[in-house]
């Protein structure tokens, strides 16, 4: 019993930096994405990064570059960010 107790404490303990880390990769990908002008798929990218961490100011800033860029280019779309 003790051994099941510790198993679920270093799960709770190791579930936010899994959450942060997918995250991580998500914005990698929107970057990646950004660079090659492909502001939609970016834009998905940091919508779904925010999912796993909404507090980050980070990915915010990033969204919010990359809705700039699609709205300076003239492309008519509306993006829902909340």
């Amino acid at each position: 019993m003790m051994r099941l107790n510790s198993f679920f404490g270093l799960l709770l303990l190791l579930a936010p930096a899994v959450i942060l880390a997918q995250a991580d990769r998500k914005v990698t990908e929107g970057n990646k994405l950004y660079h090659e002008q492909k502001y939609d798929g970016a834009i998905n990218q940091y919508q779904d990064a925010l999912l796993d961490d909404p507090e980050s100011e980070r990915i915010q800033f990033n969204l919010g570059d990359a809705l700039y860029q699609i709205r300076s280019r003239g492309h008519c779309h509306f993006y829902r960010t909340y």
